[in-house]
């Protein structure tokens, strides 16, 4: 997939997969996000205390976003590699995208 794709589907969606690890541990959990094009910048709303605020300040994160046709099983899905960076609040954290890759899914039919 282009660049302008990847983007394209970021900008339409609010909900895909942050991955992190915790404690040597990769871990996987859903969340909401919003894309700002202007800050090419990705918001992803933590509870204060959450597992998620508490292991990511400072890492490297991923976070997988997808379209996916449930009868064709086709689709799109776009992952982001970037550093991580929690609010002092701890309840925002701030993805800065370094690589944005995207993939797209055949028919399974096919």
């Amino acid at each position: 997939m282009r660049h302008e794709d990847c983007v394209d589907l970021l900008s339409r969606n609010s909900v895909g997969r942050v991955v992190f690890t915790r404690h040597a541990i990769p871990d996987v959990l859903p969340v909401h996000f919003a894309y700002d094009s202007g800050s090419d910048t990705i918001r992803i709303p933590a509870p204060r205390g959450s597992r998620l605020a508490a292991s990511v300040d400072g890492t490297v994160v991923a976070l997988q976003v997808e379209e996916i046709d449930p009868g064709t099983l086709s689709g799109r899905s776009v992952l982001v590699h970037g550093r991580a960076e929690a609010g002092t609040a701890g309840s925002l954290i701030r993805l800065h995208p370094e690589l944005i890759s995207g993939r797209v899914l055949a028919d399974s039919a096919a």
